[in-house]
């Protein structure tokens, strides 16, 4: 599991293709991931839980998919928390996050960023450093 550039595959029946999914292979945001990101690498894989970044061309943002690689629990939960040190991404202490599957700006992030992140599931996000 990564984010890089290549060409985009869909292994689907296009004329019998739901909404969702539908949205999902035509997500500007997303699209912009595969097609124009630069310097794609892993972050971490430990403890089953993955970051990959990379970066924005002509901008300071970064890239951000996290991966929550685990099988469900026996609790009600509904994911796991995947943190990610800002630092370590090189954003400082202070960033801006935007959802790109939801395609909603989740507001400021300080220090670190926690999502849950659902069992065997992942997120991506645009990360913006903030101006102080």
């Amino acid at each position: 599991m990564e984010i890089f550039r290549s060409p985009l595959i869909f292994g689907g029946d296009l004329r019998k293709m739901d909404d969702f999914t539908l949205s999902l292979i035509t997500n500007d945001e997303v699209l912009a991931v595969d097609q124009h990101s630069s310097g794609n690498h892993q972050l971490f894989n430990k403890d089953g839980q993955m970051a990959w970044i990379a970066d924005v061309p002509g901008s300071t943002d970064k890239y951000v998919a996290l991966f929550n690689l685990q099988d469900k629990q026996a609790s009600a939960d509904p994911g796991a928390s995947v943190t990610i040190n800002l630092a370590d991404v090189g954003l400082g202490n202070s960033c801006k996050v935007r959802d790109l599957w939801q395609g909603k700006d989740l507001g400021a992030s300080t220090e670190t960023f926690s999502p849950i992140i659902p069992w065997h599931g992942a997120g991506i996000y645009r990360f913006s450093p903030s101006l102080n």
